[in-house]
């Protein structure tokens, strides 16, 4: 099983503010990264909190693209 984790808290930029529900995404990154964050499915995914926290776990250990946002239509597609 892969131990690796990444954890944190997601704010608004210009009030400091908690991001509730805020979608979480981690693309890997490869010597040939052709794949980009607007037309590929991320690796791993997750939801923030109330509070805006997160916790992916179990990952494969490796360099990561992290993404927060939206995504109304759960398309996992920015």
């Amino acid at each position: 099983v892969d131990s690796m984790y990444i954890e944190g808290q997601v704010n608004y930029l210009m009030t400091n503010q908690p991001v509730g529900d805020a979608l979480v995404t981690l693309y890997k990154i490869t010597d040939a990264d052709t794949a980009h964050i607007l037309n590929s499915t991320p690796d791993y995914f997750t939801k923030t909190n109330q509070e805006g926290v997160f916790k992916l776990e179990h990952l494969k250990q490796g360099k990561y693209r992290v993404c927060a946002g939206y995504s109304k239509e759960n398309k996992l597609i920015l």
